[in-house]
């Protein structure tokens, strides 16, 4: 074999190595726990910025957080606008008893099994220095060691047992400046130390089962970097700069250097804070954490960011009153179930679209396995067909505005919409104005008997998990379609079966079990010879 071949085979076997890399990659960014709740997470800096967006996205998540505010407004603030799942606490990263104190109270309100799940240092300054290297003073390096560096290092040495306890995870947020150092050194002393702090760190506790996680944003319009903060920074300095280089500096040298920063942080600086936000809630989230997250538009996916709506999620639905086969069902039953499942969505959808077209967003729509494939409840299996059609007609209609449009099809999940009491009412409700024509060779218990069928079905299939919809809200690249993962054996459930009536088209379970090849009782069963399966 030539060298050009075999050079020709390792170059193909390279580019099929790096292809299985990348895809792997990808899809363990993308893996996130099982479960938000009874995970707790400390946060620093809360009171405005990043750790306050982050502290509201965690209580949305279901999270348990401990936000850590500097000042009393950020925790009320916090409080008033939180749900009881973020405890706002007041915490001076750089004071060593106003951290221990924030341990003791943190402790007092975790169960006793429970251990921090994350601790975010998140608080920082920029500093007072403005201006060369060497107009940078011992107490301008003190002052901001003493929040971004010391305040991360006492923080999560603080923290560290209960982070243990819990097999948790640390994540530090370090800066641009941590890797490419420029403009205000003592900033980016800081951030190298925290760099190295969290290299360390990551080192010592492997073994443990602790994970050590660091940001390392660029510029973002954050109170950080506010140009009359920083107008009245260098004014400061200048107050103090000693007189060898103050001689020489024109009169309006503050307008100036207020100006340069403005212009910079105009041309570089993001308003879209969702960038950063988003990687703080991957780091804490994640089944795999990056151990830095450089940022990335690409990488972190983001909000929208703009004045419409990002999504609008047609949830809402009714099982309706109907029991039984289809032929028990009446026109008011059909009207009462369309009108949430189907013309619910319709309105809603077309009420909010002028929001959605200005963002370019998403609809997502409730429909379900019974709107591919008609079985048990016939108007709610046609208002979820009829929520099939309307979603696939909008979505080319709005093809070309940007908004894209989504369906959910569940199978059978235990919602309120499946709680065996509300369906045994609907039963009995439904028997009350049954015609005599269908009642009256159905025994006493009827009601018992379906309810007994239904709970024992939904036992076996009904599934916990409702967390799909947040892949249709938040990826990057949604399913048009988000289809129900079903069994075989439950399927056949569905499979060629017909609502029988009257003894002369007796159907055993027996003969039903050898067509559709299932050992599954049925649902629904009026008497031995009516019966009547229906899954929803």
């Amino acid at each position: 074999m030539s060298w050009c071949c075999l050079l020709s085979s390792y170059s193909f076997f390279g580019f099929v190595l790096l292809c299985l890399y990348l895809l792997i990659k990808s899809y363990r960014f993308k893996q996130k726990l099982a479960s938000f709740k009874d995970r707790y997470v400390v946060i620093t800096g809360c009171d405005t910025g990043f750790g306050h967006k982050l502290a509201k996205r965690l209580d949305v998540l279901g999270f348990k957080v401990f936000a850590a505010c500097f000042t009393q407004n950020g925790v009320e603030e916090l409080s008033s606008t939180c749900s009881k799942n973020v405890t706002p606490i007041r915490m001076d990263v750089t004071n060593d008893d106003s951290i221990n104190k924030a341990v003791e109270e943190v402790t007092n309100l975790l169960p006793d099994d429970k251990g921090l799940w994350a601790v975010v240092n998140n608080a920082g300054v920029l500093g007072t220095t403005s201006g060369p290297t060497f107009w940078a003073t011992r107490a301008d390096y003190d002052n901001v060691l003493a929040v971004n560096l010391y305040g991360v290092v006492l923080v999560t040495n603080a923290f560290m047992p209960l982070i243990m306890k819990e097999k948790g995870r640390v994540v530090n947020t370090s800066s641009i400046a941590g890797r490419f150092a420029f403009a205000n050194a003592p900033y980016a002393v800081s951030k190298y130390g925290v760099e190295a702090f969290s290299d360390n760190l990551r080192r010592d506790v492997y073994k443990t089962g602790v994970t050590v996680h660091m940001l390392e944003p660029g510029f973002h319009k954050t109170p950080l970097l506010n140009i009359e903060t920083q107008k009245k920074r260098i004014e400061q300095k200048l107050k103090t700069l000693p007189e060898v280089w103050k001689k020489d500096l024109p009169s309006d040298i503050a307008d100036i250097m207020s100006k340069r920063f403005s212009g910079f942080i105009d041309k570089v600086g993001s308003s879209n804070l969702d960038l950063v936000v988003g990687a703080y809630e991957h780091a804490v989230t994640a089944k795999h954490p990056k151990y830095r997250y450089v940022e990335d538009e690409e990488e972190v996916e983001e909000d929208g960011g703009g004045d419409g709506l990002w999504t609008v999620v047609n949830n809402a639905g009714v099982l309706g009153t109907t029991s039984g086969p289809t032929f028990w069902a009446t026109r008011a039953d059909y009207d009462n179930v369309l009108a949430v499942n189907l013309y619910g969505v319709v309105l809603v959808t077309n009420a909010f679209m002028p929001l959605i077209m200005k963002e370019k967003g998403r609809v997502v729509n409730t429909s379900s396995i019974a709107g591919r494939f008609a079985f048990g409840n016939a108007p709610y299996a046609v208002s979820k067909h009829g929520v099939e059609a309307f979603s696939d007609n909008l979505r080319r209609d709005v093809y070309k505005t940007g908004v894209t449009v989504h369906m959910l099809e569940p199978g059978f999940h235990k919602t309120p919409l499946l709680s065996v009491e509300a369906q045994k009412k609907r039963t009995e409700q439904k028997l009350k104005t049954l015609p005599d024509v269908w009642k009256k060779d159905l025994p006493s218990d009827i009601a018992d008997i379906m309810a007994k069928r239904f709970s024992g079905f939904v036992d076996k299939v009904g599934s916990s998990n409702l967390d799909v919809v947040e892949h249709a809200v938040t990826a990057k690249c949604p399913k048009y379609r988000y289809p129900t993962l079903m069994t075989l054996s439950v399927l056949n459930f569905g499979f060629n079966l017909q609502y029988m009536c009257g003894k002369s088209y007796m159907t055993t379970i027996g003969s039903l079990q050898r067509r559709t090849g299932s050992r599954a009782p049925m649902l629904f069963i009026a008497t031995p010879s009516h019966y009547s399966p229906g899954l929803e």
